[in-house]
């Protein structure tokens, strides 16, 4: 019953995820420069979120074809009303935002391996993340959400989202 707000000029890899998780994307339109994210457009969005007392639990920005969206004002944005920006930096490794790498500025970053990408292994991605207790549940999550213990325990449900050593490898050589 949550909403997640994203940007509307993506691939549908960027709102499903939001989707997966039971929750509503609710998409902000572009700005005419960057075509990405509208500042002024999410503002408005957050605003009218607020009123209602619905704010959404994330806003995931897309850097779209290695341009870069407006992160001092879509970060000021978030940060007013205490709502975690992820960035989608799949299109843009290698872009910066004021001498910073995309996807190092949020409270996440995630970027594609896909076949299409500047670095592939054939699929998968990376997630980054400043906060150690994120890093550690999105591991545990993608490892199967195995417990510490001798034998198979699992008290959550968890995916096999992981890169192969071989696979990883070959990005590693990438990188």
């Amino acid at each position: 019953g949550d909403t997640v707000f994203c940007s509307t000029l993506t691939f549908a890899a960027s709102a499903n995820p939001i989707v997966y998780a039971g929750a509503e994307p609710v998409f902000i339109d572009s700005d005419e420069k960057s075509w990405n994210m509208c500042p002024i457009a999410l503002g408005n969005a957050m605003e009218y979120a607020a009123q209602r007392n619905r704010l959404p639990k994330a806003v995931i920005v897309v850097h779209l074809l290695g341009l870069v969206a407006d992160l001092d004002t879509i970060q000021s944005i978030c940060d007013k009303y205490n709502v975690p920006l992820i960035e989608d930096a799949a299109e843009s490794l290698g872009s910066t935002y004021k001498n910073q790498m995309t996807g190092t500025l949020g409270e996440m970053g995630i970027y594609s391996f896909n076949g299409n990408k500047i670095i592939t292994t054939s699929g998968g991605g990376m997630l980054l993340s400043k906060k150690e207790t994120t890093r550690k549940k999105a591991f545990k999550l993608a490892t199967q959400a195995k417990e510490q213990a001798m034998f198979y325990l699992h008290k959550k449900i968890g995916y096999n989202y992981r890169l192969s050593n071989v696979l990883a490898g070959i990005g590693m050589g990438q990188m």
